[in-house]
């Protein structure tokens, strides 16, 4: 379910507690599938080394994954693309003036999340690797040697908030989160066809193995998804 809106109140002795004015919705997923497909050659399927396959399957596993983490971050909701945390309606924007945030936005997209009432405690920046480069050189105070990224209990950290890195994050945003109110959902186990039979390629020889996994994310707190950029 997700929630908007809807208090408590004080009440006087015998008084009845108050009514939430709440609205609750359905927050719906629909399985969209996320596949990859590597061919391969009678020669390379027979290798003589015993973990070919497993190199193989963690090669298209690999693929898939990519695949999967690319449309839960940025998916449009289009083209059988699931709709990414950056393209939610409803989460909390900031405009940098510049490609780099300076300090004072980045505190003040920890702001946003607070007024939305996030738990920054289970807040967490996720960023492209290029971003999180860019942001090791912003300094807290022209003045001062500190810079916005520290590190500390084997994280790097902004403001104290745990910092994590993905090349599927848009190079050019900063994403703030309180990531518990993130669900993704997986349609059962992903599926592998290993097709050796074909057009053919029992004669030629070649194969081809596909793996399909069936998912969705969904966001049941958009406000609690802040998104920085230029």
């Amino acid at each position: 379910p997700r929630f908007d809106g809807g208090a408590g109140a004080w009440i006087a002795e015998g008084q009845p507690a108050a009514s939430l004015s709440t609205t609750v919705q359905s927050a719906t997923a629909t399985a969209r599938c996320a596949a990859a497909r590597l061919g391969l050659s009678r020669r390379i399927r027979n290798g003589s080394r015993p973990d070919t396959e497993a190199a193989i399957l963690a090669e298209i596993q690999r693929a898939v994954s990519n695949t999967i983490e690319q449309g839960f971050i940025q998916g449009t909701g289009t083209n059988s693309e699931p709709l990414g945390l950056v393209n939610v309606p409803g989460i909390g924007s900031k405009t940098f003036i510049s490609a780099t945030p300076t300090w004072a936005e980045l505190v003040d997209m920890i702001e946003l999340l607070g007024d939305a009432n996030g738990d920054l405690s289970r807040a967490n920046w996720l960023v492209h690797p290029s971003m999180a480069a860019d942001l090791l050189t912003v300094l807290i105070d022209g003045d001062g040697g500190e810079l916005a990224i520290t590190y500390s209990d084997g994280r790097h950290r902004i403001a104290g908030i745990p910092l994590a890195m993905s090349t599927n994050v848009p190079e050019a945003k900063v994403i703030l989160a309180d990531f518990t109110t993130v669900q993704q959902v997986f349609f059962g186990l992903p599926q592998i066809i290993d097709d050796r039979f074909s057009g053919g390629k029992a004669i030629s020889g070649q194969s081809e193995i596909v793996v399909m996994n069936f998912c969705d994310v969904v966001v049941r707190e958009p406000a609690l998804i802040v998104v920085g950029a230029a």
